[in-house]
């Protein structure tokens, strides 16, 4: 693992954040800053929020980001839309 303060590159947006400031997408692997995860997630209209990390091929990743990495970024408020969401879908 790198250093806290090491900056990397978002998959996303390809800004330079420091490791310790990125969120880390478990189930594909992908590194994306706070920001992009945030724009993600609040920009969703489905409770199941995927990567929006493309492949090379331009095929989005679609991998679930966790729901722990969401806590991260998202307002009480943010994370209430979220259930919201979730009670509709069922």
């Amino acid at each position: 693992m790198p250093s806290s303060s090491l900056p990397v590159e978002c998959g996303l947006c390809l800004a330079k954040t420091p490791y310790g400031e990125m969120v880390d997408l478990l189930w594909c692997g992908h590194l994306l800053c706070r920001e992009c995860v945030h724009r993600t997630a609040v920009n969703s209209t489905t409770y199941i929020i995927h990567c929006p990390v493309a492949s090379e091929g331009g095929a989005p990743c679609n991998s679930c980001i966790q729901e722990s990495a969401l806590e991260t970024v998202l307002t009480a408020q943010e994370q209430r839309r979220r259930k919201t969401l979730a009670e509709q879908s069922s």
